[in-house]
């Protein structure tokens, strides 16, 4: 694997989230130039929290943002080398 590619590591939640969260999702990402991206809208909801470059979200800088339920996608940003957390519930 390059250093410009993402890394990611998938977990079963711990009995006591399972009821609340059914996936948990790690990744890291280092690219050359910003990557401009769009999370879709899905039945259930996500929540992203950035450990390390803070990313763009629909044109706001933030660390975490919560998404998934919704009629639309949502754009976002990375600029610089970034590690995420995903949960999905």
């Amino acid at each position: 694997m390059s250093a410009l590619e993402p890394a990611m590591v998938e977990a079963v939640p711990s009995a006591l989230l399972r009821p609340y969260v059914t996936r948990l999702c790690a990744y890291s990402e280092r690219y050359a130039e910003p990557v401009t991206r769009s999370e879709m809208a899905m039945p259930g909801a996500v929540l992203i929290l950035a450990f390390g470059t803070p990313m763009e979200v629909q044109g706001q800088r933030v660390s975490a943002f919560a998404g998934g339920l919704g009629d639309r996608f949502t754009s976002c940003r990375g600029r610089g080398p970034g590690c995420w957390s995903r949960e999905a519930a």
